[in-house]
């Protein structure tokens, strides 16, 4: 019988899901971490600086750009894309924005 590996796939790169990624790698609480984002390079640039502090954190945690199809065994997945306020904005004011971007999230990770 195996130990079960945790596996957490975050989804936005911006500073709220790469600190939650750091969080996640500092405290050694999963095996794997997807992230993922839109924009493709910020997610890569994001995996090479979390996994550039690993060896100094002592973990095996592996840290991987993913996408909507390689979440289907993960344990976790953590949704930080939102719509930014633009200036005058309140978070009310994005939320109908913000709730079609999470759509466009969950859509395609519920089928994989």
């Amino acid at each position: 019988m195996g130990l079960k590996k945790n596996k957490v796939a975050i989804v936005g790169t911006g500073l709220v899901g790469s600190s939650t990624a750091f969080s996640l790698l500092t405290q050694g609480v999963c095996d794997e971490i997807l992230m993922i984002d839109i924009n493709e390079e910020k997610a890569l640039g994001e995996v090479m600086d979390l996994n550039h502090c690993i060896e100094y954190l002592n973990r095996n945690t592996k840290v991987l750009r993913g996408s909507y199809e390689r979440c289907s065994d993960v344990d976790i997945v953590v949704i930080t894309a939102g719509a930014p306020p633009k200036s005058g904005q309140t978070r009310i004011d994005t939320l109908e924005l913000s709730a079609r971007i999470v759509e466009s999230i969950v859509n395609p990770i519920m089928k994989s």
